[in-house]
């Protein structure tokens, strides 16, 4: 008998259902800020389930196939860098489309202008990385 996780296995699914629960989330998010809680709580709690899913979605995507499941360095990475620039997306999309006024709070200037600084060492490191172990399997590959 086969189990019901492994058609989760197949990165297609598996992104359509990832994507999925982020829209239902951000639906759900949406109108407990406005019709319920008249606040911006709930954006904390989307903010944080959407690194949650995209993180550990990104780690699944990356172990997709017939191979067991495995953490590896590159999943990792993947995983990583993927996970906070979606994050970041997500963050930029929030202030930018769901606010009310026009300017926004000091605080939010900053963490905003911060979290772009992050945002960018993570995607240089992301390629850094990523080029030294290409660099370093051509090299080993050529001494062989």
């Amino acid at each position: 008998m086969r189990n019901p996780f492994d058609l989760l296995r197949h990165p297609i699914i598996l992104m359509v259902f990832l994507v999925a629960l982020m829209l239902l989330l951000s639906l759900a998010t949406y109108w407990m800020a406005f019709a319920v809680t008249k606040n911006d709580a709930p954006y904390a709690f989307l903010l944080i389930s959407v690194a949650l899913i995209s993180f550990f979605g990104l780690i699944a995507l990356s172990n997709t196939g017939d191979k067991p499941f495995k953490f590896t360095e590159a999943s990792l990475r993947i995983a990583i860098a993927g996970s906070v620039v979606i994050e970041y997306l997500v963050l930029v999309a929030i202030v930018a489309f769901f606010r009310e006024g026009d300017d926004l709070p000091p605080i939010t200037q900053m963490l905003l202008g911060n979290f772009t600084a992050v945002v960018g060492v993570v995607i240089a490191f992301y390629f850094g990385s990523s080029a030294l172990v290409q660099a370093k399997a051509k090299k080993e590959s050529e001494r062989e």
